[in-house]
């Protein structure tokens, strides 16, 4: 029985590249893709060994030639051993073709069936898998997207109360210069901007508290739930690695047991299984993520609306007195 391998890699995926899931959700896919090539490799081995074993059987049954090895009693004492022979490589051939048998079956149960199993199992978890990330990464865009709605709302509702307080000063212009109606006009206009005013002020309140609240989501979703969907996708990739290192470990002891035309290839595969190293591949699989990598976790802001009228300290209250006290001033002027 072959000594299974269980590889560990010191890189993780959840701190080399935290915002690499669709990454390494194309890596195990490709993954998988491997796995299925090399069950169709060991099938087909498999199948070939059958024939092959078949052939060598059906070539040993009858001897070729004129038969004259095959007679018996002898035609010679020469033909004797020389018949003795023949015969020794005919049994030879026999159980070579045998061993072949015996390599196509072991091949078949020891290696193809358990990597169909495996891929029957792992298709579905790796699905899980690749749809909890897909609801983390939509959870992310909602914080994202919920931002900019509030923004758009924030920004537009200053856009109006701007708006309203033109007409406002308009208005006050209008009055000043004695045109008849500008006063309830100038009253509904102030009224209009103060209302405007605080929608304003409301919605810059609300974009404030979403910013808030899409950086605790961003934040959840990059020291816990995203790390939690990438180390469960790195156990899976761990564990289809050492099962198609061990198949190949597994294909090597089988052919060490076969006849010695194989000894060559047995050589070369040791030296290439001694040169296996799951830590070598995903640090190069982390480098190649990490040149192309967007942070996912850049956290949101909370941006001014920069106005004809922004001030720190403006409010709508403070325009409403302005203009009461100035209409104050003019009454007083005329009386």
């Amino acid at each position: 029985m072959t000594e299974e391998t269980q590889q560990t890699a010191s890189v993780k995926f959840s701190e080399a590249i935290p915002s690499g899931f669709e990454a390494v959700a194309v890596k195990t896919d490709n993954g998988l893709t491997i796995v299925k090539d090399w069950l169709e490799f060991f099938k087909s081995r498999a199948k070939l060994e059958a024939e092959y074993a078949k052939q060598l059987i059906a070539f040993y049954k009858v001897v070729p030639g004129t038969g004259v090895f095959t007679k018996v009693p002898a035609v010679t004492k020469e033909s004797k051993t020389l018949r003795d022979v023949l015969q020794g490589s005919v049994d030879t051939g026999s159980k070579i073709a045998e061993q072949h048998q015996t390599f196509a079956n072991a091949i078949i149960n020891d290696i193809a069936k358990p990597l169909d199993a495996w891929l029957k199992a792992k298709e579905v978890e790796r699905r899980k898998i690749v749809e909890d990330g897909k609801k983390q990464l939509g959870a992310l865009s909602n914080a994202r997207s919920s931002v900019a709605k509030a923004k758009d709302n924030y920004e537009r509702a200053n856009k109006d109360a701007e708006a309203a307080k033109d007409t406002e000063l308009k208005l006050e212009a209008d009055v000043k210069a004695g045109k008849k109606g500008a006063d309830q006009q100038l009253t509904r206009a102030v009224a209009r901007y103060t209302e405007l005013a605080d929608k304003a002020t409301k919605a810059e309140a609300a974009y404030k508290e979403t910013v808030s609240k899409s950086n605790e989501e961003i934040d959840a979703q990059k020291t816990t739930k995203l790390p939690a969907v990438l180390e469960t996708f790195q156990a899976w990739d761990t564990d289809r690695w050492n099962t198609l290192l061990n198949a190949v470990k597994t294909f090597k002891t089988l052919q060490d047991a076969t006849p010695p035309v194989f000894e060559k290839s047995s050589t070369d595969l040791t030296a290439l299984l001694e040169a296996a190293s799951l830590e070598t591949d995903l640090t190069e699989f982390i480098d190649a993520t990490k040149a192309g990598e967007k942070d996912l976790f850049a956290p949101t802001e909370f941006i001014k609306f920069k106005g004809k009228y922004t001030t720190d300290d403006s409010s709508a209250s403070a325009a409403v007195e302005e203009v009461a006290e100035e209409k104050k001033e003019e009454e007083a002027a005329e009386s």
